[in-house]
């Protein structure tokens, strides 16, 4: 009879750690797919902040080219503008020496015009002093 309760109690004992290792491989089983879930989570997560940066880089270069093309736009407009006040200079340029011109010619005119009237008197004076002579001599 002894040995039926020792074996009935063995068994009872036997059951529970199996009962007890039933458990325990539950909890770790439940553990490791908690586990797994956390990963695959933190992997979608990250996979998905890959894509915002992706498309944040992509905004940033597109507008670091659009600030480009700008840039560049003004400095094809400043070189125009350039070209054109450069072109106004050399065109206000050679009509003030147009002018200049035109102004020495007409006042080289003027002295000419004066130096023939002077050569002018010059000789009717001559012409008199020469006739005035003749008188006297005749």
């Amino acid at each position: 009879k002894k040995a039926a309760v020792a074996a009935r109690a063995a068994a009872a004992v036997a059951e529970e750690v199996a009962r007890r290792q039933v458990q325990i491989d539950a909890e770790q089983a439940k553990k490791a797919a908690q586990e797994e879930e956390a990963m695959k989570a933190a992997a979608e997560a990250a996979h998905r902040q890959a894509h915002i940066d992706a498309e944040q880089a992509k905004k940033a270069a597109q507008e670091e080219e659009a600030k480009m093309a700008a840039a560049f736009a003004a400095w094809d407009q400043a070189t125009i503008k350039e070209a054109q006040e450069e072109e106004a200079k050399n065109a206000a340029a050679e009509t003030a020496a147009e002018l200049a011109a035109a102004a020495a010619h007409k006042q080289a005119r003027i002295q000419a015009q004066k130096a023939k009237k002077a050569a002018q008197k010059e000789e009717a004076r001559k012409a008199e002093a020469a006739r005035r002579q003749a008188q006297i001599e005749a």
